[in-house]
């Protein structure tokens, strides 16, 4: 069995797996009454349709088990992905099986406590931003260690006591270690991936994520390229933005295009570029990005090398506006309003 540690003390284990890709593809050709037994080049093509279109329930026939160690604070997010799995018939989250440590059964004696403290992030309220100065780095530790010596003593007390596993256990703190066996469909196991090996996602749940990332691209090479790689599939279908240079001196175009085209593309949000009318760009976006994370990821390229006072001084002169055509979404004249406000324009 494949392990990739995780964390101080944590670890992520591959225990078994059912299907192959061949598997997705035979599911949904029986709708046909056909079968394959080799995949096929057209067959990789009916993945990349079937992911494309949102077809999703053949990803549901490959299976994945895990065993996973995690703190409790990690293990509670892992869960949200697990949480109204047979609701319907439809529900995203299909085929799950979740059976984990039991503080009842067992005392609880490994925690969580090798890791750098980080600063919170002042612009966004659900995250950190960087690692707390080093003279801070040891007055917080030394602060946690007195906390977890207090606090498993007493345990430690009501369990001699004879005290009930399952009441003394309420005072164990969020950095407790906790095991689980998972089992869970393709298509959850991808999207807990996609969401959780994302920068804004938690550091310690994004190791997590990309252990089972490398486990499953191991097994499954062409389903991670075909799901994690979607910029590289012809034809998707995508959101479009439109940057209008119409009133743009023309000796003036090629380099607001140019830093325009750097200011779009921040973290690859926009695959393609192309010039459709000197006057205008297109851009496509990955159509699974929400609202939210456009405002974000766009804003997040005040961190690179964009001359942003090409930018600027492009719109606060009224030569350049920004058109935009999200699938005819009516939010879009509000993100860019936002977009414009959180750079400073």
């Amino acid at each position: 069995m494949e392990t990739i540690q995780c964390l101080d003390h944590g670890y992520v284990q591959l225990i078994d797996t059912f299907g192959d890709e061949l598997t997705i593809v035979n599911a949904a050709r029986v709708s046909f009454g056909a079968e394959k037994r080799t995949l096929s080049e057209g067959d990789i093509k009916l993945m990349r349709y079937l992911y494309r279109e949102k077809h999703m329930s053949p990803f549901r026939h490959v299976m994945f088990r895990f065993k996973i160690k995690a703190p409790e604070f990690v293990m509670r997010q892992l869960y949200k992905h697990v949480v109204g799995i047979e609701a319907t018939s439809d529900s995203s989250f299909q085929l799950h099986g979740w059976n984990e440590l039991s503080g009842r059964y067992k005392p609880i004696n490994d925690f969580y406590t090798d890791f750098a403290w980080r600063k919170q992030s002042l612009d966004n309220k659900q995250a950190s931003d960087g690692d707390m100065p080093a003279e801070e780095q040891e007055v917080w530790k030394r602060a946690l260690d007195s906390h977890m010596e207090s606090t498993l003593s007493l345990y430690q007390r009501m369990l001699n006591a004879g005290v009930a596993r399952e009441q003394a256990r309420m005072l164990l703190p969020l950095n407790m270690y906790t095991e689980v066996i998972w089992t869970a469909s393709a298509q959850a196991v991808l999207n807990f991936i996609e969401l959780r090996d994302h920068h804004h996602a938690q550091v310690e749940i994004q190791e997590y994520a990309k252990a089972m990332r490398t486990m499953l691209a191991a097994r499954f090479p062409i389903l991670a390229k075909i799901w994690f790689e979607p910029r590289h599939i012809e034809k998707s279908p995508c959101r479009i933005l439109v940057v209008d240079t119409s009133h743009v001196p023309n000796d003036l175009v090629p380099a607001v295009q140019a830093e325009m085209a750097k200011f779009l593309r921040a973290d690859d949000l926009f695959d393609t570029v192309a010039t459709v009318a000197p006057e205008a760009k297109w851009y496509s976006i990955d159509p699974r990005r929400t609202n939210k994370e456009v405002v974000d990821i766009l804003c997040d390229v005040k961190d690179t090398d964009i001359n942003l006072d090409i930018v600027r001084q492009a719109l606060d002169n009224k030569v350049l506006s920004l058109v935009s055509v999200f699938d005819q979404d009516a939010d879009s004249v509000h993100i860019f309003s936002e977009i414009r406000k959180r750079l400073g324009f």
